[in-house]
């Protein structure tokens, strides 16, 4: 497992935040906390990256070591667009069958 170190922002207590890492001999630097939260070891993290990638990071307190955990890349293309499909057009003077008394049909 290759050697991971992180980086972090500590005022009150130690790894409050962290702020870069070196993993797998790639240094990380991180752009963006997506979310934190404590667990009964300590504090983790799920973040991102200068080049978009996403890790989960858990320090355990106890053992002082850092977990990590890679995740699936953002995708930073623009708003999604829908794809329309095309149905087939039916016959408009049917009357749609329902089980519902209370539908009612809408003209277009």
């Amino acid at each position: 497992m290759p050697d991971l170190t992180v980086e972090c922002y500590s005022g009150h207590t130690y790894a409050q935040e962290p702020r870069a890492l070196t993993w797998g001999g790639r240094h990380y630097r991180v752009v963006h906390i997506e979310q934190r939260w404590r667990t009964p070891d300590g504090p983790a993290f799920r973040l991102r990256t200068e080049g978009e990638e996403r890790f989960e990071l858990r320090y355990h307190e106890i053992e002082d070591r850092w977990l990590i955990r890679t995740l699936a890349r953002t995708h930073r293309e623009g708003p999604k667009r829908a794809k329309i499909l095309a149905f087939p057009s039916r016959d408009r003077s049917a009357r749609p069958e329902s089980s519902n008394s209370e539908d009612k049909e809408v003209q277009s």
